[in-house]
């Protein structure tokens, strides 16, 4: 499925939605734009989607028509009919395949005769080349190899360059070369077919080049998993029919509604709890005006004439202002250099790191270049090639330039290991140390109100306080920059996470923290300097007044209350307006996430209708072939089927769909799996069959002519008889020819079992039989017999003195040793 087909799916789903669920609609109209990154990248941009489509007029007329003219980008029309069925093939210096000779002559394979493309069928023991012409064809038709994919634990991250390392042949001097011919043109290594990484995952040639790394692949399948269940049956059949946008969003949109997000929701609590502090300040304020103003009318009822007097209550003051003056109110880290120093060299040590070290294989070779050092003595030659015109002396001379940079990318790999571990510990004990003074301030904010003397430093520590806050509140961040400080051996991955949350935050790390640092730094001098000065004027009072200079001091104190009134007023006023935006801010997360569990109901049952549109060549291809492995055991059925669960939306019930694979017992009723019920090789079978079904299902689907190839995946001793094979590969074919007659078919079976190579050509003498109502192509038409090359490979050094040339005049070394057609096999 194309871009465009996905996005016509998303608009309609947007379209059908209700109006109250607005996520079908951002989805929709702003995918393009959407974050698929991870998660949280994914959840931040529908939040600003959502928000920025308030009132919106989502105009879908408009932006299908926008797509329609760019349509052709990945327009899988222009592939409909595309014949790349294999006329020849060029190939040298390609693992198995020697280089050309002296004269520039490849090796090659001619499958057309008489102007007619050929299927073949061809007998090759090991070490002929026979999986070196296949991993050729894979790569110009799959970019991918699964040879190299079954012996890589992680393949899913190997890239071009691992493969054209695989195939290219250890002891050649020249490039790697294969080059095929077809219908629709010529394509070589740098050439291939499918150059737009999208357009391979939607035609899917890699189902039609079949090896043992696809039987192994499938048979981890699990047959009766969910539509959700990224390696059920059904996930891997909607992947290769090319829904891969539409899994990879729904893998996404499966993690909202558990997400746990509590970034808006803490800054709502924090600005709620600050507006609850300022209004309790001010309700303190208040009282504290109202007492004071009773005490200057009890004075002011006292005769001018006597002299009331008052001791001030200074020792509890001065006690005070100690326990707030030997309160810890400073940042303490491990690390000597800055927050800021540790960035700057983490940064440093990274990009050189990503200079010098290529890949994991400089350690290995460290440590090999050091073993052949220490014996390179007892060889007169190279003691891993034993094939080198250099000295001895030159050999050590060019290992140890070689070790030289090696141990250079040893010791960056040491710095930047502890660069790592400093910078991420210095970020994780300043989250922490931001903590304990946001906890800090938030005590001492109303210890500080009896002191008018101190409102200075009061203010300055609300200011602080409001930038702790959103640092504090911020738990996703805290818990990740934790996480990073878990790592005892950083590798390449966790060095790229650091340096993005880095880069992605350049304000939050490189300002907001340097900033709050220093405000931390600047205060806490004043504040120790602000509260000595205060004990020191409480020492220095008299310790009687008279009433005159009671009602002045407690005017003045009046007078400072109401001077900070306005401006916590203020601020209160600020909060609530901050505390509504952060409270829709909460509100729309909650909204996203109840309306992303509605839509992917929805958005699942869209998949599954795709998926169920294109299962009938499977479950016939499937069902077909393994029904003849149930003859002896008539009691057990095996069933390939949509399995349907009811869900209901809206008060109406629909139909929920997923592919399921099992086997019951007829007598009791009871169910299992392929995987449970088959032996090894009736497994294997199986596994092929679904690797054939999605290939036949997306030659159905798209009318794009591959051929099909099968390396060397089964043996004679595999097959209750000789003709068991020849059934099966007969069945294939008919298969193929019943649900694409128009296309015709070529296949291409390599083998090195003898048993298995003679049963490929009884399945070719006998004829193809399909129902009258199926109008077949004209070559599908003639026989097999007439269409196939037989023969076998030997070892290419072993080839003819004499040259052959393909119908264009070019000239190569024939591979194919070919039996006549019309000679009956023994």
């Amino acid at each position: 499925m194309t871009t465009t087909e996905f996005r016509n799916k998303l608009i309609e789903l947007a379209v059908s939605e209700k109006e109250e669920n607005k996520i079908a609609k951002v989805l929709a109209y702003y995918y393009p734009s959407l974050d698929l990154s991870s998660r949280e990248s994914f959840f931040e941009s529908l939040m600003r989607f959502f928000k920025l489509s308030d009132n919106q007029n989502f105009d879908f007329n408009t932006l299908s028509q926008e797509m329609e003219t760019d349509k052709n980008i990945f327009d899988t029309n222009s592939y409909r009919g595309k014949d790349l069925r294999i006329k020849n093939i060029e190939i040298s210096s390609l693992r198995g395949i020697p280089e050309k000779d002296k004269n520039g002559v490849p090796f090659g394979l001619n499958l057309v005769d008489d102007g007619i493309i050929n299927n073949a069928v061809i007998l090759a023991n090991n070490g002929t080349g026979k999986s070196s012409i296949f991993a050729g064809l894979e790569m110009i038709y799959a970019q991918e190899i699964g040879e190299k994919n079954l012996r890589t634990e992680s393949y899913q991250n190997l890239k071009k360059e691992n493969y054209n390392s695989y195939i290219d042949r250890f002891t050649s001097t020249s490039s790697t070369h294969c080059k095929i011919d077809t219908e629709s043109g010529e394509y070589d290594l740098e050439n291939i077919i499918f150059r737009n990484e999208n357009l391979r995952k939607i035609f899917n040639p890699r189902n039609f080049f079949i090896s043992d790394f696809d039987i192994y692949e499938n048979g981890k399948v699990r047959f009766i998993g969910n539509n959700k269940d990224a390696n059920s049956l059904h996930s891997i059949v909607a992947r290769s029919l090319g829904l891969e946008e539409f899994l990879q969003l729904q893998n996404l949109l499966l993690q909202i509604p558990g997400y746990r997000r509590s970034k808006e929701s803490g800054r709502r609590n924090a600005i709620d709890k600050q507006l609850n502090e300022q209004k309790d300040i001010l309700k303190n304020a208040n009282t504290q005006i109202q007492a004071k103003q009773r005490e200057i009318d009890a004075l002011q009822k006292v005769k001018n004439d006597d002299v009331s007097k008052r001791t001030l209550d200074n020792a509890k003051q001065i006690e005070s202002l100690k326990s707030l003056l030997n309160k810890d109110f400073k940042i303490h880290l491990s690390s000597e250099k800055s927050v800021a120093g540790n960035i700057s060299n983490f940064n440093s040590l990274y990009q050189n790191f990503l200079s010098k070290t290529k890949d994991k294989r400089s350690f290995v070779e460290r440590d090999f270049l050091e073993a052949g050092k220490e014996i390179l003595h007892d060889f007169d030659n190279c003691p891993f090639c034993m094939d080198s015109n250099k000295s001895i002396e030159q050999i050590q001379e060019n290992v140890e330039r070689r070790l030289k940079e090696l141990k250079e990318i040893q010791k960056i790999d040491k710095e930047i290991k502890e660069a790592y571990r400093d910078l991420s510990t210095n970020l994780w004990q300043l989250s922490k140390e931001f903590n304990r003074l946001y906890e800090l301030i938030t005590l001492e904010r109303t210890e500080l109100t009896p002191f008018v003397n101190l409102q200075n430093i009061s203010k300055k520590e609300e200011i602080l306080y409001f930038q702790l806050s959103l640092l504090v509140n911020d738990i996703e961040l805290s818990e990740h920059i934790n996480s990073l400080t878990q790592k005892n051996i950083p590798n390449e991955k966790d060095y790229l996470t650091l340096y993005n949350l880095i880069e992605n935050n350049p304000t939050l790390f490189k300002e907001t923290f340097a900033n709050v640092i220093d405000a931390i730094s600047s205060l806490s001098l004043e504040r120790k300097e602000s509260i000595e000065n205060a004990i020191s004027d409480i020492n220095n009072q008299e310790t009687t007044i008279s009433v005159q200079q009671q009602i002045k001091t407690l005017s003045d104190e009046i007078e400072k209350y109401k001077t900070q009134i306005p401006n916590i007023e203020k601020q209160i006023s600020e909060l609530e307006k901050q505390l509504i935006e952060a409270s829709k801010d909460a509100d729309l997360v909650d909204r996203v996430k109840r309306e992303v569990g509605e839509y992917n109901l929805r958005y699942g049952i869209e998949i599954n209708n795709i998926v169920s549109q294109v299962f009938e060549p499977i479950k016939d291809v499937v069902e077909s072939i393994m029904k003849d492995y149930f003859e002896n055991n008539p009691q057990n059925e095996f069933k390939i089927y949509i399995r349907s669960n009811p869900i209901e939306i809206d008060g109406v019930e629909i139909e929920d769909k997923c592919i399921v694979a099992e086997i019951v017992n007829k007598h009791s009723n009871k169910t299992t799996t392929p995987d449970q019920y088959f032996n090894t090789f009736r497994y294997k079978l199986f596994c092929l069959m679904v690797s054939l079904s999605i290939a036949l299902a997306t030659r159905k689907k798209y009318q794009i002519n591959l051929p099909l190839v099968i390396d060397d995946i089964f043996f004679a001793s595999d097959f209750a008889s000789k003709n068991s094979f020849s059934n099966f590969l007969h069945k294939v074919i008919e298969v193929f020819y019943k649900y694409t007659p128009e296309l015709p078919l070529q296949f291409i079976l390599f083998t090195h079992d003898d048993i298995i190579f003679r049963s490929s050509m009884d399945a070719i003498e006998k004829s193809v039989e399909v129902s009258d109502d199926i109008v077949l192509c004209e070559e599908n038409k003639s026989s097999l017999v007439s269409k196939t090359l037989v023969g076998r490979f030997f070892d290419p050094e072993d080839k003819d003195n004499q040259i052959s040339h393909f119908e264009d005049g070019r000239s190569y070394w024939e591979l194919l040793y070919k039996i006549p057609k019309l000679i009956p096999q023994f």
